[in-house]
């Protein structure tokens, strides 16, 4: 029996996409029939009308989960995407919405839907593995001095806590800030962001200099997502087959 795939897509405002959908290629729209999504409760085709974007949600942006359809036709399998960002949110304990794990916020909503994944598969009978977790995060830790400081022992200790409630080590594809980020203490995370990739075998930093960006400088262009997107799956075709 066949092995079902699942892949992490988690992280802040680039994480959830922020391209026009009016961009996104013909290729990527309607029903991708072996992409699904998490929708909190249960996995479904992904549609581009329907339910694009996190949680089964429909916008009129999107981010890198579309590409992931190449990796799911090069397989010739179903892929299973647990899609969750938000926009604005920091590694480091913060006063809002944070993925730290010291605190029950946005790194214990990850955990209840990895169980609630397990649940849903086992309930069907179905073999499966978490085979990878895309991670794309840093720029608001990069705006702060000590959040910055503190980037590289807050991102080993979330891959650690995920790693644990999966029950076993997937592939991390860490994706890096942009070289032209504007963020003061950009460097320092980056620097710190490949220095966890470099900790394990199955951790990779993605190079996003390459990415085309929006004015702001921060969040990626269509063709930005569109370049990240088949980074990761060149990677998942070289790495998970």
């Amino acid at each position: 029996m066949a092995t079902n795939k699942i892949i992490g897509l988690f992280g802040q405002s680039n994480c959830v996409g922020r391209a026009d959908m009016v961009d996104l290629p013909l290729s990527r729209q309607g029903y991708l029939y072996n992409l699904r999504v998490w929708d909190g409760n249960n996995f479904e085709v992904i549609n581009h009308n329907l339910n694009n974007n996190q949680l089964g949600q429909p916008s009129n942006q999107f981010g890198i989960e579309f590409e992931l359809r190449d990796y799911a036709n090069f397989l010739n399998e179903d892929i299973y995407v647990c899609k969750f960002g938000k926009g604005g949110t920091a590694l480091a304990a913060d006063p809002g919405d944070d993925w730290n794990t010291t605190t029950d916020e946005l790194h214990n909503t990850i955990s209840i839907y990895i169980g609630r994944v397990n649940t849903w598969m086992n309930d069907r009978g179905k073999n499966f593995e978490w085979v990878a977790i895309i991670w794309i995060q840093g720029e608001k830790d990069a705006q702060t001095e000590s959040y910055a400081n503190s980037y590289q022992a807050n991102e080993a200790a979330l891959i650690s806590a995920w790693n644990s409630d999966i029950g076993a080590t997937p592939y991390w594809y860490i994706c890096n800030l942009h070289s032209d980020s504007p963020q003061d203490y950009a460097s320092t995370v980056r620097s710190a962001k490949s220095t966890n990739a470099a900790s394990n075998s199955k951790y990779y930093l993605i190079d996003t200099d390459d990415c085309s960006l929006q004015d702001d400088n921060i969040h990626y262009d269509a063709n930005g997502y569109i370049t990240l997107g088949q980074k990761i799956v060149n990677g998942l075709k070289a790495d998970i087959t």
